[in-house]
């Protein structure tokens, strides 16, 4: 029981990890747009909210 809670808190942490590079990504973009958009998603991500959602308004906003 443990062990499936543990990897369970861990794949949560790996999903996050993966949002936050693709965010970081999206940062180092040199069309300002999108890099704009991937800088407001790092802090986003590091301040604790979904990174799902965090993710899907980032790339709404690269592509507006």
């Amino acid at each position: 029981h443990s062990t499936s809670r543990r990897q369970r808190q861990m794949c949560i942490r790996d999903r996050r990890a993966a949002a936050y590079l693709e965010a970081e990504d999206y940062s180092m973009s040199s069309y300002y747009v999108k890099a704009a958009a991937g800088h407001r998603a790092v802090e986003r991500i590091l301040n604790g909210e979904d990174y799902e959602t965090v993710l899907k308004d980032m790339e709404a906003e690269a592509r507006s």
